[in-house]
């Protein structure tokens, strides 16, 4: 083997070390090795940005990632304008998250292809064993190793989250990265959709799983897809009617039987969707009231304040959240403008042509990152990085979704 030969395996191994280690902190958010007051780890951070600076400084990213840049590069700026801040360096290194984690995951889709299947399956199980293991004993386990433990006796488990509502997200955005090669309905896709209903029993995700399982259906079996869907809409009202009186005391369940009383009303009659309602309303609100100037990173609960009176009657339970609830929401507000790149990227990932995945692939992937990231999901949560930079990816370096390869392509999305 020659000096360069050499030189060029071992790169190659360090690559691989510096995936591996930024994809394990991305399905693994929130296992703190440092006691930091955070929920998501900067685990996958610090990866992604030392492998940025070692493997991504020459290497030639699409228009889509560098947008992705200028947004961090204008949160940097508006963090030097207003000086420095707690909120203003947590959402600085949000911003900064996002961009070298869809770097990271679009060059590692490039040189080596899709992510190892077996290290998808490997995190799917860990997080499906801790959770059995929970709702099997009715207890906490491992809570000393997360960054929080926040849960009661009405709501689910939350496995290697501190949440139920974490815990229900990261199944979303687990069956969302099975949607990308047709793996939904495999028996992780299974397993994303037990962890959700029966161990986290998060309401926001049931609905959300359950709306991309109708999408999902309707799209791939058309006429017989209705059937199914009605089918399955008929059970699932029989059954919450049954347990309504039974399990009253169980969220997810006395959430759903709102949702079936009154859709709209729901609103106004539960604490934790008005809350996450009133996030979302106060973070656009705020945004088109400055025109779309950026609002900077700490008068989000100073503007609530001020604002809350006018809406009163319908956001009742608005509580002073210092950080907004918000992904796309608190991207708007805080940059202005350059928040729109967010939802515009997520957009490109998906629909750009070099992503040859079917319709109905696409559909599922637009109206689940959509639902999320609308609600109190941040953008800088590792696993939105990394999914927009492994569909920026995919097709470029003859990789793709089920379907014919695709043609090299030599201008960016």
């Amino acid at each position: 083997m020659t000096g360069e030969a050499a030189v060029a395996t071992r790169d190659d191994r360090l690559f691989k070390v510096f995936v591996v280690f930024i994809l394990l902190g991305t399905f693994f958010p929130y296992i703190k090795f440092l006691p930091l007051p955070t929920d998501t780890q900067p685990t996958a951070l610090v990866g992604a940005a030392m492998f940025f600076c070692l493997f991504a400084l020459r290497a030639a990213l699409p228009l889509s990632i560098w947008l992705l840049g200028a947004a961090f590069a204008w949160a940097l700026c508006l963090f030097v304008a207003s000086g420095p801040s707690l909120d203003g360096i947590r959402s600085m290194l949000g911003y900064c998250s996002v961009f070298v984690i869809a770097v990271a995951g679009y060059l590692s889709v490039l040189r080596h292809g899709p992510i190892n299947p077996r290290l998808i399956d490997f995190a799917i199980v860990v997080w499906f064993l801790v959770g059995a293991v929970e709702w099997a004993t009715g207890s906490e386990f491992l809570p000393a190793i997360t960054s929080g433990n926040r849960t009661t006796e009405t709501r689910g488990f939350n496995s290697l989250a501190p949440e139920p509502g974490f815990y229900g997200t990261m199944m979303v955005f687990f069956w969302l990265l099975l949607t990308v090669r047709g793996r939904q309905w495999s028996w992780q896709g299974v397993l994303c959709l037990v962890q959700t209903v029966l161990f986290a029993q998060s309401a926001m995700a049931v609905l959300c799983l359950l709306g991309l399982v109708v999408v999902d259906i309707l799209f791939k079996t058309k006429v017989w897809g209705f059937v199914v869907v009605l089918v399955v809409c008929v059970t699932t009202i029989l059954l919450l009617e049954s347990y309504a009186e039974a399990e009253a005391d169980v969220r997810l369940i006395f959430i759903m039987n709102l949702i079936l009383q009154d859709p709209i009303g729901i609103i106004l009659l539960d604490e934790s969707v008005n809350s996450r309602a009133a996030g979302i309303f106060f973070s656009v609100h705020g945004a088109i009231n400055s025109y779309f100037m950026p609002s900077f990173f700490d008068t989000f609960p100073v503007y609530t304040t001020q604002t809350f009176w006018d809406y009163k009657d319908l956001f009742w339970y608005q509580t002073e959240h210092k950080r907004i609830q918000s992904g796309y929401g608190g991207a708007l507000y805080e940059l202005g403008f350059f928040g729109l790149i967010f939802p515009v990227v997520t957009v490109l990932a998906v629909v750009r042509r070099g992503f040859c995945a079917s319709i109905r692939v696409k559909a599922v992937l637009l109206c689940g990152l959509g639902f999320v990231m609308l609600m109190a999901t941040p953008v800088a949560h590792p696993f939105f990085g990394l999914l927009l930079g492994y569909l920026l990816g995919y097709g470029r370096g003859g990789h793709d979704a089920p379907g014919p390869a695709p043609a090299p392509q030599t201008h960016p999305a």
